[in-house]
């Protein structure tokens, strides 16, 4: 592989160089490309394992709530199979509570989220600073409407 670098090479670069420099710099040259070729797969690495949170930050979650609504689904059917009667709560409130409860769980999740974003963002002197009111525009909206209904 010296000999496929040296004729690569252009002829004037190496008649001033010794055998023992000539060596030494296709050598270098060698491992530069190794090197090259390390740092290729470390990137590609980071960019499947970054895709790789992103895919798994929403589908765990779909996951997890539809299997949370197939085994109230299921509780539903074994009530109704034994004739116990259904709560009406059960039936409006569905699995995750009641809406008021909902719109302050989130509300206040939103708000913290957006807060969060906003001191980060201005600690780290990035300019981009002003996207932590979206999340906190959500949760207030939210907070609103847990405060506002019955």
């Amino acid at each position: 592989s010296l000999k496929v670098l040296k004729e690569s090479a252009p002829p004037q670069a190496f008649e001033k160089l010794s055998p023992e420099q000539t060596e030494r710099v296709l050598l270098a040259a060698i491992r530069g490309a190794s090197k090259k070729q390390d740092s290729n797969s470390e990137d590609t690495v980071a960019m499947i394992g970054f895709f790789l949170f992103l895919l798994s930050s929403f589908s765990i979650p779909l996951y997890l709530k539809n299997r949370r609504f197939k085994e109230h689904q299921r509780t539903l059917q074994m009530m109704l199979e034994k004739g116990v009667t259904i709560p009406t709560a059960l039936i409006e409130n569905g699995i995750d509570g009641s809406r008021v409860v909902r719109d302050w769980r989130r509300g206040i999740l939103l708000l913290a989220l957006g807060g969060g974003l906003i001191i980060c963002l201005l600690l780290s002197h990035s300019s981009v600073w002003g996207i932590g009111w979206i999340p906190m525009a959500l949760g207030g909206a939210s907070v609103y409407l847990a405060r506002t209904s019955k």
